[in-house]
């Protein structure tokens, strides 16, 4: 959004969880959900449902991109995988980040920031010496890495190409180059 695209974000019926914490200026006004979902809009919808299905497919047929970040196979489980959406939209580009990529051992394993800096090590290198492992004060994973996904569907647009994006971001990848998987 903040690069002049309009961004629909599709939320949860019960709103994204960022919403729900507690904060002194009330619901929905959490530091991290202003500053990830600031100039964006939003929808819930029941991804779950026909209707909700229904009206994601209808969104779909005026969109340039989909970006998804479920679990491998989700949107494909829910008949909104690629090709289900390519069937409705010819151009659609659709770009994909799961945790630890499609495939590969790791493919199903939950990939919360935390889980990721643990995996990579960070946390053995963040707190004191003398007590347990501390996670990086920011989300640096979540931060950094989600930047991939949403650049790359935008230089396919400005080509204007027609592309899916299996695996935009795979963090497993990342850390193995970097040694730092164990």
């Amino acid at each position: 959004a903040y690069l002049g695209a309009r961004v629909i974000k599709i939320e949860p019926p019960e709103g994204e969880y960022t919403r729900r914490r507690p904060t002194r200026l009330g619901p929905g006004f959490t530091p991290p959900f202003i500053m990830l979902n600031s100039s964006k809009e939003s929808v819930t919808l029941n991804l779950r449902d026909e209707r909700g299905r229904a009206l994601f497919k209808d969104l779909v047929e005026r969109a340039d991109v989909v970006l998804e970040n479920f679990t491998p196979g989700t949107m494909d489980r829910l008949g909104l995988g690629y090709e289900a959406l390519r069937e409705i939209n010819p151009r659609i580009v659709y770009a994909q980040s799961s945790g630890y990529g499609s495939t590969g051992p790791y493919r199903d394993y939950p990939a919360m920031d935390v889980t990721v800096q643990a995996m990579a090590g960070v946390l053995a290198i963040t707190g004191f010496a003398d007590s347990e492992p501390v996670k990086a004060g920011p989300a640096v994973d979540d931060l950094m890495n989600e930047l991939r996904p949403l650049l790359s569907p935008g230089d396919i647009l400005i080509d204007g190409g027609n592309s899916f994006f299996p695996d935009t971001i795979r963090r497993t990848k990342e850390i193995e180059q970097a040694g730092l998987l164990f």
